[in-house]
């Protein structure tokens, strides 16, 4: 109790009469010539911009089960907006769009609206199936693969030979790989496949840095699709967004006209991206080759 006494004693006599705290008026500061730092600090407080709220988008894939393995993805676009999107009334969806396996996507405001759907009892009646975003396949880039094997086969082939599977609860011209596309790399008779394989079953191969197809070894890592500017050639970003003033050709990497126009189409090409980052720059700006490094 004395303790305390003492302390509130202390404390009031430590504590400085608001008479005697000396504060600078503006009208102070403008006679001292100190106006303009009291104004900025007053503009700086009040000019604070708060950082954006990053919207997050829940994404789903709706593809048709086994059992109804013929309906199209206008017909699953179809059931989304005149079946199941009147039984689920507060159901936010962003936008939806065609994907490669008859499916679609759809993105949504939130995991509830992600949950709705997987519920919903209007998709199970008609043949449809939804997947969430971390059941998406995930893309790699194999290299050097020889120029003659043919899409499906491929895929057969790097299922077979590189995952455990229990076939008889999965479909695998489907669920687990599906080649993209192709496109030509540096070594005659070679080219580079992109190709998208199920989660799950690329968590089997992450810590291999080859994949089996044949009787060979491919080398190969994870393949992320960037978007490309056309005006600047910068990555991450479209010619709407652009913030560059001038104009980059693909072909030499020189500023002022387009690759149609360029005077030296006849030279070796100049990727001025690999150039920035130290890579190999002999490949034209617009090569995919580009984009995968």
């Amino acid at each position: 109790m004395e303790a305390e006494i003492w302390k509130g004693k202390y404390e009031e006599s430590t504590r400085v009469p608001r008479d005697r705290i000396k504060t600078t008026s503006f009208a102070d500061a403008v006679k001292k010539g100190k106006a303009g730092e009291v104004a900025k600090g007053v503009e700086s407080v009040m000019n604070v911009t708060l950082p954006e709220q990053k919207i997050i988008r829940h994404k789903v894939l709706i593809t048709p089960n086994d059992s109804a393995d013929t309906i199209s993805a206008d017909e699953i676009k179809d059931i989304l907006n005149n079946k199941s999107k009147p039984s689920i009334p507060s159901l936010k969806v962003y936008g939806i769009r065609k994907d490669r396996n008859r499916g679609i996507i759809a993105e949504t405001s939130s995991e509830k609206d992600v949950k709705c759907l997987k519920e919903c009892g209007q998709l199970g009646t008609n043949g449809l199936r939804v997947k969430e975003s971390d059941e998406f396949k995930r893309q790699i880039i194999i290299f050097n693969v020889d120029e003659r094997w043919k899409e499906r086969d491929l895929e057969l082939d790097i299922v077979n030979r590189n995952f455990d599977i229990d076939f008889t609860k999965e479909r695998e011209d489907v669920e687990i790989v599906v080649a993209k596309r192709k496109f030509n790399c540096q070594t005659k008779g070679k080219v580079n496949w992109i190709v998208e394989i199920s989660r799950k079953y690329l968590d089997q191969i992450k810590d291999n840095n080859r994949i089996f197809i044949g009787w060979e070894a491919y080398k190969y890592k994870r393949y992320v699709n960037v978007t490309r500017c056309l005006k600047c050639y910068g990555l991450g970003h479209t010619h709407l967004e652009c913030k560059s003033k001038e104009i980059i050709c693909g072909h030499c990497g020189e500023s002022g006209h387009i690759y149609k126009d360029c005077p030296k189409k006849e030279s070796s090409p100049m990727c001025i991206n690999c150039k920035k980052a130290g890579n190999d720059f002999k490949h034209s700006t617009r090569d995919k080759i580009a984009q995968s490094t």
